[in-house]
C-alpha cells in the first residue's frame, strides 16, 4: 500500500517502514485486535524495561518543572545531604540546619525534621486531609496512592514535590547564604504557586480556591 500523495514526509517514512517490521516481530506482535497498532510497534522496538514504583508521582505532575526535577532527585535519593560528604571523611557539622537536633538525611529532611514535617502538615491540612506524616519511603508512598483518580485532589502529588523543592532551597539558603524564611511564608508561597500551576484546569482551580 503506497502513502497518499499529500501525505506528511513523518507518514510517508511510516509507510515505508513497515515493509521492514516482519524481521522485528511476528504480525501477531504489532496487533490490536486484528488491526496493526503502533503502540505495539513501540512496545517491541523499546524492549523490556523496569518500572519504578515511584512513576506516579514524576509523571502527569501538574507541578512545576524544577519541583518535579527536585522530587525525582529525592526519590533517586541523589540529594546531596550533609551525610555524604561525611561518610566521605569531610569534617563538617553535620546537624540539620532546619531543626538544628538530628543528622541530616534524606529520611530526616522528608520528614523526620520538625520544620517540614510542620510544613508537610499544614499544606495536607489547606488540602483537607487529616492524618499522622509518615516516614520518607511511606509518606511519598502515600501520596502516589491517593493520586491516581481524576479526582481533583490530583494536586496533591503537586503540592508534595512543591514541599520537597522548597525544603530544599530553605536548607540551601541556610547553609550557604545563612539566610532563613519564616514557616508561613513558605507556606503561603507553596500555596500561591499552585493556585499559578492550576488555573488552567478549571476543576482543580475551583479547588484550590474553595480551599
Amino acid at each position: 500500500m503506497e502513502p497518499p500523495r499529500q501525505a506528511a514526509w513523518m507518514i510517508r517514512k511510516i509507510f515505508h517502514m513497515r515493509k521492514f517490521w516482519p524481521m522485528l516481530a511476528s504480525q501477531q506482535q504489532l496487533q490490536d485486535r486484528g488491526k496493526f497498532q503502533i503502540k505495539c510497534a513501540y512496545k517491541i522496538l523499546r524492549g523490556a524495561v523496569t518500572t519504578v514504583p515511584w512513576r506516579g508521582l514524576v509523571c502527569h505532575n501538574v507541578a512545576c518543572p524544577k519541583h518535579v526535577f527536585i522530587l525525582w532527585l529525592a526519590l533517586l535519593g541523589r540529594m546531596r545531604t550533609k551525610d555524604l560528604p561525611l561518610k566521605w571523611g569531610m569534617g563538617i557539622n553535620g546537624t540539620c540546619v532546619l531543626c538544628n537536633n538530628q543528622p541530616e538525611t534524606i529520611e530526616h529532611l522528608y520528614f523526620e525534621c520538625t520544620y517540614s514535617h510542620e510544613i508537610w502538615l499544614r499544606i495536607l491540612q489547606w488540602l483537607g486531609w487529616q492524618r499522622t506524616i509518615l516516614d520518607w519511603g511511606r509518606e511519598w508512598n502515600w501520596v502516589q496512592q491517593h493520586s491516581k483518580s481524576k479526582n481533583p485532589r490530583n494536586v496533591l502529588k503537586a503540592c508534595f514535590a512543591a514541599v520537597v523543592y522548597e525544603v530544599w532551597c530553605e536548607r540551601n539558603s541556610r547553609v550557604f547564604q545563612s539566610k532563613t524564611v519564616t514557616m508561613d511564608k513558605m507556606i503561603h508561597m507553596i500555596q500561591t504557586n499552585m493556585c499559578i500551576r492550576v488555573r488552567e484546569n478549571r476543576n482543580l482551580f475551583d479547588t484550590i480556591c474553595s480551599l
